[in-house]
């Protein structure tokens, strides 16, 4: 895994993804099995919980019963390209630049590449990454109600 701390006015593409064609390349033998490329999103909203549940569940099929501390973390799967989407939204905290720390819903996508996969392939996937971010933040803003 190659790490990279990133905020919204990061550089595309992130100087871990050379590193990672660098060590791909340097080690082209190893038989590479899939690839996921991961971000993290933030959305500041006040209450994460409540705004999750009521973004994601019709409160009519609860309130018959007796939930009433319900809550919801939603996984949602989609296609960009040839790689499959996956979404973890959750309940989270961002640290603003005050340097405070507020309420959120995070957003965890990894893009999946699935194998069996050779160096070039996996290194021409890493290079599609500018190309296929817009594609994910417009879904995300889709998910996340900031879009229509």
């Amino acid at each position: 895994m190659i790490e990279e701390p990133c905020g919204p006015n990061t550089k595309s593409p992130p100087r871990c993804h050379s590193l990672a064609q660098g060590y791909l390349r340097a080690l082209p033998h190893i038989p590479y099995r899939e690839l996921g490329l991961n971000n993290v999103f933030c959305k500041k909203v006040a209450d994460p919980e409540a705004w999750l549940t009521k973004r994601f569940l019709r409160p009519a099929a609860w309130t018959k019963g007796s939930f009433n501390n319900l809550k919801s973390a939603p996984r949602i799967s989609f296609d960009i390209e040839d790689a499959k989407c996956m979404v973890a939204l959750e309940v989270g905290e961002i640290e603003v630049s005050s340097g405070e720390i507020e309420s959120s819903v995070v957003a965890r996508a990894n893009l999946h590449h699935p194998g069996p996969l050779t160096t070039e392939s996996i290194c021409d996937s890493i290079e599609l990454w500018p190309r296929r971010k817009p594609l994910l933040e417009a879904a995300l803003a889709k998910i996340l109600g900031d879009s229509d």
